[in-house]
């Protein structure tokens, strides 16, 4: 599901492109792999993107440089994980005046009576790094069964069976909903048009038959399943 805040402005544009900085937080590495899907999909549509894990202390991005951020973080043990609220809070006022996207992972978004505990966890983040995002995607996350201890297995049984999902022993579920992140990317992005993109990816944009970034038709994407 996402959830729209106040309206952004178009991407400033430098000399090479659009610059994205798409930040996440990860515990078992399916917001990774979300981020790296978004990476993609932005490189399709002719933007540069920089990958910054918030785990990783060292060679920490000069946030102002780029022309749009985007956030990620799952949901662990009922919160966001402390790298990305510390990222947030670190960077508030950068984040506040650049167009800002936020996409919140967790088994609660898949759920069909889960939504509202999902967007409690983003009014949470947001209460406490002061960062309101222009749009916010609640996105369901992956379920390792076989590298969860007795513990985390008995939290997630829990999870599943109120969400009416059947479950399986050592069975791994994916729920993220590829389509509703494209929606959510088309949303931001189709209304964010390049004015200048460096040659290499326009040459590629034409090879491929792809319309410039802001010629697709946008849509609303749905709630996570």
């Amino acid at each position: 599901m996402m959830k729209e805040a106040q309206p952004h402005q178009p991407v400033a544009i430098s000399e090479g492109g659009a610059t994205v900085l798409i930040s996440f937080a990860t515990t078992e590495g399916q917001t990774r792999k979300i981020a790296e899907q978004i990476s993609a999909n932005l490189r399709e549509r002719g933007y540069e993107a920089k990958l910054y894990d918030t785990a990783v202390r060292r060679g920490v991005p000069e946030v102002g440089a780029f022309d749009a951020v985007i956030v990620a973080a799952s949901i662990h043990e009922g919160h966001h994980q402390d790298s990305a609220i510390n990222f947030a809070i670190a960077h508030r006022d950068q984040l506040v005046r650049k167009p800002s996207a936020f996409v919140s992972v967790s088994l609660s978004a898949a759920m069909p009576n889960g939504q509202a505990e999902a967007q409690h966890y983003v009014d949470r983040f947001v209460a406490t790094t002061g960062w309101s995002p222009a749009k916010t995607l609640l996105l369901g996350g992956a379920l390792r069964w076989s590298e969860c201890d007795y513990f985390q297995r008995q939290v997630l049984k829990h999870i599943l069976l109120k969400g009416d999902v059947t479950w399986g022993e050592d069975v791994n579920y994916e729920f993220t909903d590829w389509t509703a992140l494209q929606s959510f990317m088309d949303d931001i992005f189709g209304s964010c048009v390049p004015s200048r993109v460096g040659e290499g990816a326009k040459a590629r944009r034409k090879a491929r038959g792809l319309e410039p970034p802001g010629t697709k038709k946008t849509s609303r994407s749905q709630a996570a399943r």
